[in-house]
C-alpha cells in the first residue's frame, strides 16, 4: 500500500493454536473502513476491493501466515 495508514489488523491466536478462555485473546480482524475510504480517495469501486484485499489479508494472518506469505498470495 502506498500509505502507512493501518487498514485493517489481526489479534488474538490463530487458527490451530488453544483458544483461551479468556475472550480478549480470541482473534479477531479489525477493519479501519474509514483509512481505507480514504486510501482510495472516495472511489467506491476501489473501496470494496480494498475492503475485499484487506479482510483476506488479515485472514491470511488468522491461518497462520506471515507478512511476506501473505504478499506472495497478492494480498499485500
Amino acid at each position: 500500500h502506498p500509505t502507512d495508514e493501518l487498514m485493517g489488523l489481526f489479534e488474538g491466536c490463530p487458527l490451530g493454536q488453544t483458544l483461551s478462555e479468556d475472550p480478549a485473546d480470541w482473534p479477531r480482524i479489525t477493519l479501519f473502513l474509514g483509512a481505507i475510504w480514504d486510501e482510495v480517495m472516495g472511489d467506491a469501486r476501489a473501496y470494496r476491493e480494498e475492503v475485499r484485499v484487506t479482510l483476506l489479508h488479515e485472514l491470511g494472518h488468522y491461518l497462520g501466515l506471515d507478512e511476506d506469505q501473505v504478499a506472495a498470495l497478492g494480498l499485500a
